[in-house]
């Protein structure tokens, strides 16, 4: 009987009260009930001795006995309980604080740190209690952080007469319950720390500020208006040598060739408009790059101009390692930051005679901070940054003709910024984007303008976008045997050249995608290829079975994309593939397209290149939430918010979209379509919509989506409101080879139609 329980392992985030959200597991039968209990303090009851229990409305439930779409029926936190004829599951906490990982990993007294989740902020589900940060040390020994600020995502707090150590970090909203933030990492509190640019303890404390030596005087007596190429890489290397320390270059504009900065030196000016150092001859090399194994290097207050009578280097400015490619644990460099500095080029490009003019590359282990800067010229951008975690991008100012801003790295905080594309003309094909990024990921309050190059019909545009780069499936196949730790697989796929240690930006996490113990996934420990087991860093709480199927793939994991604004760009916000538990909220576009979760199954053979493209891409676990969208893309006009998937094989056998949230959203469409663009990807529908696009003929239909909730959106002025179809592609280069409904429990609560042609199109056959 106890294998047929129901057991719940997850729940939906920040539910309000009549609001409707989704409860997964297993065991949920025509018998089930769900019922809440208030949490009133830390113990958690199991159900027999729960009190002031409510039970909450189903509204559907999927085919599968695994996704309930329930009605809330209480406000703030709760203990929850499904039931049915054989048992009554586990409590699990609902509206319970998720903190999911730390902006730093090591902070000193005085400084500030955020905290990132879901459910940080009790008042986004109605209730009204206070939410708290808490250390605690390894005795035991607890210490409230006091808190600066908090929204829906994000706890900001400053640190505050804590001993030096390392410490959990814990997070509650609502004073009674104390969650453990997910990822496990530590927080290291240190000593005081002598932080004279106030970039952070945990670079500062790498570098020797106290020493500094005024390049002006003796021995070096520089002074403005010459080459002082040779000199300051003399001083760099001298210092470099001694033990480090800030090489201090006085206000004036000086010349430079290439210059190395090395191990534990800082250049420092006496502002980046004041002090500049300036390229007036022609070479393609950087103006300045790190050592290739250097770490522990800085620019403060100063600028960097490539004169317009010049040719455009390729690379200017490099942080750490720049472009290298290596796997994390080949990684040395780190602790490097650019603060208060300018670049300026030149916004034009000789296509013949200029080389890409790539404003910062940034490239190595960890702690990478650009901050307060000022970047102006045709790419002077930051992009392809190989950094494997912490990397800040903050209050910098970016205006290019092209590029994007990327970092590859986990743990990056990419916010405040503000970006300008498009402000020349250019016939290259070149992506003129917003920002590009991994997992655990906060990119908030930027500003993005006139993105997309109206030129070309390159892939282009988007204006935010997690994508798996140098990651995607690894293996897939079939579950031969669990225990709670450990899965034994039949690979059907696989990468050849894959290794488990080999990681680029994330690590590979086991993902179930069908059958028992759907939508379950953890990070993996080790994978044995002679018995094909895969060892789990956190247990399932549904052992799978030989019914379940499996991915094996690097996941954008914990996205948080909330508050940005852009105006003129010719996509939108792109979830473009193995991205899960994410959230696109409160943010506004004018003149863009929307918000696009996008996901594939594909087994293709390229004959010009006589290789297989096998992919199985997944969209799980995400809330769009309180978005608004006025006009359309500046080059579609289309203006929507969905999901959508792409069926390249006759026999999928997973789910690609899983538990989707798209909930009061607003789209005002008041633009007319234009001619679609191959280049776009996301389907030609305004509106709200659910597609799956199929390509290849079926043996059968397969439910690809499952588990969607469309409530309290509006449309107004636009031809449809709700679409939910197989064709989703007029003008793109699909066929709709579909036999049947693919989807799942799909539904759609109270959402309003102003000057709507029609509510809702629902094409399922």
């Amino acid at each position: 009987e106890w294998a047929w329980m129901p057991v719940v392992t997850r729940v939906d985030d920040s539910v309000s009260e009549t609001e409707s959200f989704m409860i997964y597991g297993e065991g949920f039968d025509e018998t089930s009930k769900v019922y809440i209990s208030p949490v009133t303090g830390s113990d958690v009851p199991e159900y027999d001795e729960a009190q002031s229990l409510t039970e909450c409305d189903i509204l559907q439930k999927d085919e599968k006995n695994q996704c309930l779409t329930v009605k809330m029926a209480g406000e703030g936190s709760y203990n929850l309980y499904v039931t049915n004829s054989y048992g009554t599951s586990y409590a699990v906490p609902l509206n319970a604080a998720r903190p999911q990982w730390v902006s730093t990993d090591a902070v000193t007294n005085g400084e500030e740190f955020r905290v990132i989740g879901k459910n940080m902020s009790s008042s986004s589900f109605g209730a009204n209690t206070k939410s708290g940060v808490s250390l605690v040390s390894a005795d035991g020994e607890a210490y409230d952080i006091p808190i600066r600020s908090v929204t829906p995502y994000s706890i900001d707090c400053v640190l505050d007469d804590v001993p030096s150590g390392e410490y959990i970090v814990y997070v509650t909203n609502d004073g009674y319950i104390w969650n453990e933030v997910e990822d496990g990492r530590l927080l290291t509190v240190m000593e005081d720390v002598y932080d004279p640019y106030e970039i952070g303890a945990a670079l500062a404390h790498n570098f020797d500020f106290e020493n500094v030596i005024d390049l002006s005087k003796a021995p070096y007596y520089m002074t403005p208006n010459k080459d002082i190429t040779n000199m300051l890489q003399s001083a760099i290397d001298s210092v470099s040598l001694a033990g480090g320390g800030v090489l201090y270059i006085p206000e004036g504009e000086y010349y430079i060739g290439t210059v190395t900065l090395k191990e534990g030196v800082v250049l420092a000016g006496d502002g980046m408009d004041k002090t500049v150092l300036k390229r007036v001859t022609n070479s393609t090399d950087n103006l300045l790059k790190g050592g290739t194994e250097s770490s522990c290097t800085g620019v403060v207050d100063i600028g960097f101009v490539v004169d317009e009578n010049v040719i455009l280097p390729d690379v200017i400015l490099a942080m750490g390692r720049g472009f290298t490619k290596t796997i994390t644990s080949q990684r040395t460099v780190g602790n490097t930051f650019f603060k208060r500095v300018m670049l300026k080029t030149k916004m034009s490009k000789d296509l013949e005679t200029d080389a890409r003019g790539i404003g910062l590359i940034m490239g190595g282990k960890s702690h990478f901070l650009l901050e307060d800067c000022y970047f102006e010229g045709y790419y002077a951008t930051i992009t392809s940054s190989y950094v494997h975690e912490y990397v800040t991008i903050r209050n910098n100012t970016i205006k290019t003709v092209i590029g994007n801003v990327t970092t590859l790295g986990e743990y990056a905080t990419i916010e405040n910024n503000l970006i300008e594309r498009n402000l020349g003309v250019t016939e290259e094909s070149t992506n003129t984007q917003g920002i590009f990024m991994r997992g655990h990921s906060f990119v908030a309050d930027n500003r993005m303008y006139n993105l997309g190059n109206e030129n070309t019909e390159s892939n282009d545009g988007e204006v935010i976008c997690t994508e798996p780069y140098m990651g995607g499936l690894k293996l897939d196949g079939k579950v031969v045997s669990a225990t709670k730790d450990t899965v034994v697989v039949n690979v059907t796929t696989e990468r050849p050249d894959w290794k488990l240690d080999d990681v680029y930006y994330a690590d590979s996490y086991l993902c179930i995608t069908e059958g028992r113990g759907m939508g379950q996934y953890s990070r993996i420990k080790s994978f044995d290829e002679t018995t094909s087991t895969i060892v789990l860093e956190d247990g399932f709480k549904v052992l799978p079975d030989t019914s379940s199927t499996f991915i094996v793939t690097v996941l954008c994991e914990n996205a948080t994309i909330y508050n940005n604004y852009c105006d003129k760009s010719e996509k939108g916000i792109w979830l473009y593939g193995d991205n899960i538990d994410c959230v696109v909220a409160n943010n506004t576009g004018v003149n863009t397209e929307g918000i696009y979760i996008r996901s594939i199954y594909l087994d293709r053979y390229t004959e010009s290149t006589d290789k297989y493209d096998n992919r199985r891409q997944i969209g799980y676990f995400m809330n769009v939430e309180g978005n608004t969208f006025t006009g359309g893309s500046k080059s579609s006009g289309i203006c929507g918010i969905g999901v959508s998937t792409q069926v390249e094989a006759t026999d999928p056998t997973m789910t690609y979209i899983y538990g989707v949230n798209m909930k009061n959203n607003t789209i005002t469409k008041n633009v007319p379509d234009q001619e679609y663009k191959y280049s776009h990807e996301a389907p030609q529908i305004n509106g709200l919509y659910v597609i799956y696009q199929v390509k290849t003929a079926q043996t059968a239909p397969f439910d690809v989506i499952r588990g969607i909730i469309i409530e309290g959106n509006t449309v107004s002025n636009a031809d449809q409101g709700i679409t939910i179809s197989s064709n989703g592609y007029p003008h793109y280069n699909m066929r709709d080879y579909s036999i049947g409904d693919m989807t799942d429990n799909i539904y759609i609560g109270q959402n309003t139609f102003n000057n709507v042609e029609q509510d809702i199109v629902d094409d399922r056959k």
